[in-house]
């Protein structure tokens, strides 16, 4: 992700989330030193996943595709160039809170090897909804670069 994905980036947010982050959380989060920002290219950016890690914990923060781009495997391939770039830090856990209504993101988590840690009762407003905490178990990294594309 570069500064010049930004507006597109926080655009998809605005399409795609409740309550999505302002572009200047995209800001901070590039100003970050243990971030891993990526956004999938297609002519321009059509989605965006953002991980923060500390020591070998890691956390998706938040994933996106646009809408007209949804089922095409997108984010799972930004997923799992994240969960690389992680491993190849030394990052073996990656943790992810999603809602319990969003059966399509828990699918696609589950597909991707992670698993139910726990429930937040009523974390999310606006709708109202519980937090399904997930987390995947990292084998070891392909790359220890970090290329904001995968």
């Amino acid at each position: 992700m570069t500064a010049a994905d930004l507006d597109t980036v926080a655009a998809i947010a605005r399409a795609s989330m409740a309550h999505p982050w302002p572009r200047s959380h995209f800001v901070a989060e590039m100003a970050g030193t243990r971030g891993i920002r990526l956004v999938a290219d297609e002519h321009g950016p059509v989605g965006y996943a953002v991980f923060r890690y500390v020591l070998d914990e890691g956390e998706l923060l938040q994933v996106a595709v646009a809408a007209d781009r949804r089922g095409r495997g997108l984010g799972c391939g930004l997923l799992r160039r994240g969960h690389d770039l992680l491993a190849g830090r030394g990052v073996r856990r990656c943790h992810l809170e999603v809602r319990r209504r969003n059966r399509q993101a828990r699918s696609l988590y589950r597909r991707l090897g992670y698993h139910r840690t726990g429930l937040r009762p009523g974390y999310y407003r606006q709708p109202v909804d519980d937090a399904v905490l997930m987390t995947i178990i990292l084998q070891g990294g392909k790359s220890d670069e970090d290329h904001s594309r995968p």
